[in-house]
């Protein structure tokens, strides 16, 4: 039996069929949860059964310590020189960047930016109480090919440590690398609807056999963005299938939808509702986590920069399937003049 990961493991989908094969159920029983449901994790059917993890609410805690300053209330502050969420440093912000949040909501944006996340997911695995904790580099880079179209190259690759996800081990490494080509019109379609459409490799860069696929795939993707003075909206839409790797790891067949809703305030303060739903059509098998994300625009050392924190919540019911998860996410936009010369002294 082969021992690599699900396709989705990167994406904090705890899939174990490559572990042990999930029991194939039909579509009609499947179940949904209800929303701040208390789920026992033991085999005792009391609340003296449910077991608490203090370090992970002392993560959530210690993660919204780090963004609370960013979501104080305007008011007048002193600009300590260190001060995220200063009145002073979002004033310049919004004042010198008023375009800048929004675009950071779009995806399909030609702005060089390089997003950095943390993130822990509770639940899941083969026992039900598995962890994940993950450090995720997507950077995007936009390229001019002619007067009328542009191609954006976005990246995506997590440092993951993972404990109880394969029964009582504990994986940690690289997970594999996702690159998404689109190409998009220099008009926008409409008034102000953004779209773009290209391929989606994923390459077998895991470190372990159990935070990777062992597989090369590809396949298409697509999205489009409209967007307002103050709203955002979109999906972005892909599917991948195996198509070069192990031959003894399992073929892979994913859809993933990544539906977006966000509104962005005059304060530069975003508020986002989302969602990474994640359908594995070799097994039948859904992942559908809800994301609320509050971020705020302010300045670094007079450069602009966007933290955020989110909370996600899993929908659904099925095996291997987490709970919930915590992000803490933070942007950083690269002004073009910087790249350029960055490429010129690496020869690119």
């Amino acid at each position: 039996m082969s021992t690599s990961a699900s396709p989705l493991q990167g994406s904090h989908f705890f899939c174990a069929d490559r572990y042990e094969p999930p029991k194939q159920t039909d579509r009609s029983q499947r179940r949904f949860r209800r929303p701040f449901t208390v789920y026992n994790t033991t085999s005792q059917d009391n609340l003296s059964g449910i077991q608490y993890k203090p370090y992970s609410w002392a993560t959530c805690c210690l993660l919204s310590l780090i963004l609370a300053p960013s979501l104080q209330p305007l008011a007048a502050e002193e600009d300590t020189g260190f001060d995220f969420g200063g009145f002073e440093r979002r004033q310049a912000a919004r004042e010198q960047y008023p375009e800048l949040p929004q675009r950071l909501e779009n995806p399909l944006a030609r702005i060089h930016l390089l997003p950095i996340s943390f993130s822990y997911v509770d639940g899941g695995g083969t026992d039900s109480n598995g962890e994940v904790y993950s450090t995720e580099f997507a950077p995007r880079i936009p390229f001019t090919i002619n007067e009328r179209w542009h191609v954006l190259l976005k990246s995506d690759i997590r440092w993951i440590k993972q404990r109880n996800v394969f029964n009582d081990t504990t994986q940690e490494g690289w997970s594999d690398m996702k690159l998404s080509f689109f190409a998009t019109p220099e008009r926008s379609l409409g008034k102000n609807m953004y779209w773009g459409l290209g391929p989606t490799l994923l390459l077998p860069t895991a470190s372990e056999d159990l935070l990777g696929t062992d597989k090369v795939s590809v396949g298409p993707s697509i999205g489009i963005y409209g967007q307002d003075e103050t709203w955002t909206t979109g999906i972005l839409m892909s599917h991948i299938w195996s198509v070069a790797g192990d031959s003894d790891a399992p073929d892979i067949s994913l859809t993933r939808l990544e539906p977006q809703l966000a509104y962005t305030a005059t304060t530069a303060t975003t508020f986002a509702l989302s969602s990474e739903t994640l359908y594995d059509h070799e097994n039948d098998y859904w992942s559908v986590p809800l994301e609320f994300r509050i971020s705020q625009l302010t300045l670094f050392r007079k450069r602009p920069i966007q933290f955020g924190l989110g909370f996600k919540y899993y929908l659904t019911d099925e095996r291997y399937t987490p709970d919930w998860g915590i992000e803490l996410q933070i942007s950083i936009p690269i002004e073009t003049s910087r790249f350029k010369r960055l490429k010129r002294a690496l020869g690119i």
